[in-house]
């Protein structure tokens, strides 16, 4: 892997990767009743409702699903498919507070486990798309 510590973005992310790391744990936890998180993921090649129709591996959700459902419709929540490996993310370049980090980035690779998805079409005009939701919606 090539590191390029010396740009400033990359300086930036470095110094302020705590902050993000422990806002993005909050947004997992969902541990508030008045605040939902919703992500949506520009594209995905998920494969939730491929895998339990039985699907052809070839067909992935979206594709299939645009074809099939009706403006307004949308799938029940299911669980996110976790990776063929486990989720992690790359602390190496992290020079000071490496522990600490570790740690919560520890609790943020459990929490992904938690994640559910949806599928849902607004209108006939837009294909179906991935809504992304925290273990509590």
């Amino acid at each position: 892997m090539v590191e390029a510590t010396h740009l400033r973005v990359s300086k930036y992310l470095l110094e302020y990767i705590l902050p993000y790391l422990e806002a993005y744990r909050t947004i997992l936890q969902s541990t508030r009743s008045d605040h939902f998180w919703v992500a949506m993921p520009k594209y995905t090649t998920k494969r939730e409702v491929g895998e339990l129709a039985g699907w052809h591996s070839a067909y992935e959700d979206r594709g299939i699903l645009s074809l099939v459902m009706e403006p307004g419709e949308y799938t029940r929540p299911m669980s996110l498919t976790a990776p063929e490996n486990p989720w992690h993310i790359n602390l190496s370049p992290i020079k000071e507070g490496k522990e600490q980090t570790k740690k919560v980035v520890d609790e943020i690779t459990k929490l992904l486990n938690g994640v559910k998805v949806i599928y849902y079409r607004p209108v006939q005009s837009v294909k179906v798309q991935s809504r992304q939701l925290s273990r509590r919606l």
